[in-house]
């Protein structure tokens, strides 16, 4: 048998339809199984984009902060 190709099928799923389609067949322990693995996959790459998320956000601030009150400006100045 090949789960691979099962995963993949259920990869197109969203996670409320794996969780109802799991439920819907709880006594096939293997498709039991290969259900949450997809659910567990799917969780990870959500989890993984929030991380990266916050890591581009503070990238952001901080390319768009004003200067520092120590850094002078890069630029021409009217005295």
């Amino acid at each position: 048998m090949n789960y691979n190709k099962i995963m993949k099928r259920l990869t197109v799923l969203d996670i409320e339809d794996i969780v109802a389609l799991r439920e819907a067949h709880k006594n096939d322990h293997e498709f039991w199984m290969l259900c949450n693995n997809v659910i567990h996959d799917k969780n990870s790459i959500i989890r993984e984009a929030q991380m990266e998320g916050y890591i581009d956000e503070l990238l952001e601030s901080k390319k768009n902060a004003p200067d520092g009150a120590a850094t002078p400006s890069q630029g021409n100045e009217t005295r």
